[in-house]
């Protein structure tokens, strides 16, 4: 079988692990220009797993399987070094938390960190293209699939048995122009997570880092709306992520350089109702009216807080 994979991140890792002992012949498609040069975000990121059953949205993932994959991870990095935390193992801050009508999530988590995994993706990298039947094509980007006679073209062009996308964020446009021609594939389309990415100093959550690396908490506001923290880096950094038509922040930490500073997101998700069917399209157009009111960049508000 001649498989197509679009997009080398985390899914078509995963993808790719698994089948690249089966004889099918493999094609990754990168728009990058090199291994080195995929966007910050996703693969690129933190390098954060978690092990738990009280996380990953509506997918029921086996823990043992969730172990294999924090071991294949923390195997590929040559040095075994990560940092790990327990997301409220403690009775005393489950309780807490939950007096003040917080969920406390538990979750273990282990930290491979963003500057190592430039090495871990190489060594990923030279492991697949080393392999007879894998072949990267790099600088090639995809913007059309169609499919036809039990085959799937890619670009006008060269024809697979499957197709994987497995694209990031940068590839919106892709799945939005899937969605447009195969409506059918999408069972719900409903749903967008909307959220802000707060910055604080260590020292304000520095008991809460060393014990659990990252504090994972759901809280139902006055509205309604189910919130979330997400992505908590302790000692980390915010960047900026610019995606053509649109500009966004992520956070990120290390492994060996610290900042003085701790960041992380706040999540919520909005479930709309038909005929909404663009959750895309409706996250760039808050991100592009916010880019619009900081005047083509992020907004940035600073508040001065003593303790």
């Amino acid at each position: 079988m001649k498989i197509a994979i679009i997009g080398f991140g985390a899914a078509a890792i995963g993808f790719i692990e698994k089948m690249k002992d089966t004889g099918n012949e493999i094609h990754i498609f990168e728009k990058s220009k090199d291994i080195y040069s995929t966007s910050i975000s996703g693969i690129r990121a933190d390098g954060k797993l978690f092990v738990s059953k009280e996380m990953g949205g509506n997918l029921d993932t086996d823990i043992d399987l969730q172990k294999d994959l924090v071991d294949f991870w923390i195997g590929k990095s040559g040095n075994g070094e990560y940092e790990t935390g327990h997301s409220f193992r403690n009775k005393d801050y489950y309780i807490q938390f939950y007096e003040k009508g917080f969920q406390p999530i538990i979750s273990d988590f282990y930290h491979l960190g963003t500057d190592q995994l430039k090495e871990i993706l190489f060594n990923i990298y030279e492991e697949f293209r080393s392999l007879p039947n894998i072949h990267f094509h790099f600088e090639t980007p995809v913007s059309n699939i169609i499919v036809e006679g039990g085959h799937v073209k890619i670009n006008n062009n060269e024809t697979f048995d499957k197709v994987v996308v497995a694209v990031g964020r940068s590839g919106h446009k892709l799945i939005k122009a899937i969605i447009k021609q195969y409506p059918e594939i999408v069972l719900d389309s409903t749903k967008v997570d909307i959220g802000v990415r707060l910055e604080l100093p260590n020292h304000i959550v520095e008991d809460l880092n060393k014990e659990m690396y990252e504090f994972k908490v759901r809280y139902k506001s006055k509205t309604g709306y189910m919130v979330r923290t997400f992505c908590n880096n302790p000692s980390g950094y915010v960047i900026t992520e610019n995606y053509g038509d649109i500009t966004l922040v992520n956070g990120h930490a290390k492994l060996k350089e610290k900042s003085e500073n701790t960041n992380f997101a706040i999540l919520t998700t909005v479930q709309l109702t038909q005929p909404f069917n663009d959750p895309i399209g409706y996250g760039i157009h808050i991100a592009g009216m916010s880019n619009m009111l900081g005047g083509k960049r992020v907004i940035l508000q600073m508040r001065n807080v003593s303790y």
